[in-house]
């Protein structure tokens, strides 16, 4: 199979050809002269060439780089430096100059005027109570500490004479608190009982003041209590009665007795009385003008329960 081949299995050549082709079919294809033929270049013998060389080229840079690796001078090795046995060397510190200080210059204060100052008055303080207020009670009875000073009445102890009843409920009815025998405020000389120029009688504290006027018709009659409250008694016509109502305001009015006597109360927390008088030609207007806070509640009831007609 890949032996040589047989000359019988050659295909003829071109003399042979030409030997079995006619005379005249030769002349025919001939017609081009014989030198213009070139002989048919082979492609493989050129191949076969390059292919030759280039291994050729290859070998020879193969066996220089082999050279150059194996016969050229060997690397030079660095010696290590060896050590420095000097010594140090310390560097010497510069000399450092202080700055010189500018001397520094104060700005010149500009003058300053103080303002004038006008004095002003400083009040004097209110003096302070060092005990409770006057209108305190301490015991409960009934009575304010101002009325505990007025009928000498102990302020800790709510039945000073010991009898069974309050000190504020023995002077609302007119009963001295220092008796247990029941005497009266009168008897006892803790009231005075006067005659008004008001047509009536009532009976008030012995310590207090009471001062008379007349002055357009009306006879008033006020009581000093000496600690800036003060009990108002005036008479006015009975035509002025609508009046006084309206001036107090037009209150609701409720009737009541004392001592015998009709008259009407409002309904106020402080209440003002009138009476009537007999022949129904005057009335009689009481009034209490308390402070922030009244200290004689229990003495102006028991004022009023002393009032009546007459000289």
């Amino acid at each position: 199979m890949f032996g040589k081949k047989k000359k019988s299995d050659a295909q003829p050549t071109v003399a042979q050809a030409g030997a079995n082709i006619a005379p005249d079919v030769v002349e025919q294809i001939r017609v081009m002269p014989e030198r213009f033929y070139l002989a048919p270049r082979s492609r493989s013998n050129k191949t076969f060439l390059l292919v030759g060389v280039a291994v050729i080229v290859v070998g020879l840079l193969t066996a220089v780089a082999l050279a150059i690796w194996k016969f050229g001078p060997a690397p030079v090795e660095q010696e290590a430096p060896l050590p420095d046995s000097s010594p140090a060397l310390t560097p010497t510190p510069e000399a450092t100059v202080p700055p010189i200080a500018e001397p520094t210059v104060a700005p010149t204060a500009e003058p300053t005027i103080a303002p004038t100052v006008q004095p002003t008055e400083t009040p004097s303080p209110s003096p302070t109570p060092s005990g409770p207020s006057g209108a305190s009670d301490e015991d409960n009875d009934g009575l304010s500490l101002d009325e505990e000073r007025l009928y000498t009445t102990q302020p800790t102890v709510s039945d000073s004479d010991g009898d069974s009843y309050s000190d504020g409920d023995e002077i609302r009815k007119g009963y001295s608190p220092r008796d247990p025998s029941g005497r009266t405020l009168v008897a006892d000389g803790l009231f005075t009982a006067v005659a008004t120029s008001g047509g009536f009688r009532w009976a008030f504290p012995t310590a207090w003041l009471a001062q008379e006027s007349t002055e357009g018709g009306v006879a008033t009659v006020r009581l000093d209590t000496k600690t800036g409250e003060t009990m108002v008694a005036e008479r006015h016509p009975m035509s002025r009665l609508s009046t006084l109502l309206q001036r107090w305001g037009n209150p609701q009015v409720l009737e009541f007795s004392a001592n015998g006597v009709a008259g009407a109360r409002t309904a106020d927390a402080i209440p003002r009385y009138y009476f009537v008088t007999p022949d129904k030609s005057a009335v009689v207007a009481v009034t209490y003008a308390t402070g922030s806070s009244p200290s004689f509640s229990a003495t102006f009831e028991a004022i009023i329960g002393t009032f009546r007609w007459g000289p």
